[in-house]
Formats: structure tokens, sequence, C-alpha cells
């Protein structure tokens, strides 16, 4: 798996970053071994790469347009 800094380092546009942040922080439950802290740290993290999709597929709508 790509670290975050070898991702930013390899992404050639902001598309790039996006596309790959959502594959290194999928969308997922929690386990039963999270502690309360790391399953709030992950859901913020998800958050943040959930609304950067939700950019990226409204600009590429207005793009179309």
């Amino acid at each position: 798996m790509k670290s975050l800094y070898e991702i930013i380092q390899s992404s050639l546009s902001a598309k790039d970053l996006i596309l790959e942040l959502d594959k290194l922080i999928p969308n997922c439950h929690p386990n039963e071994s999270m502690t309360d802290r790391q399953i709030w740290i992950r859901v913020g993290e998800r958050n943040l790469v959930g609304r950067l999709v939700g950019i990226l597929e409204q600009l590429e709508e207005e793009e179309l347009e």
C-alpha cells in the first residue's frame, strides 16, 4: 500500500490525488479491535475524502454541460 507521501508525490493532478485517497481510505465498517479514537479518526478521514470525491464529481458534471 502506498503512503500518503508517495500518493502526493506521484499525483499529477487533483483528480489523481483524490482518486488515490479514495482507494487508500475506503468507506468501511469499524472492527472490534479498533478503539473509539481510531474509529472517530477514520470517520473524519473518510468524511473528508467523501467531500473531495463529491466536489470532483460536481466539477466533472459542470465540464460536461
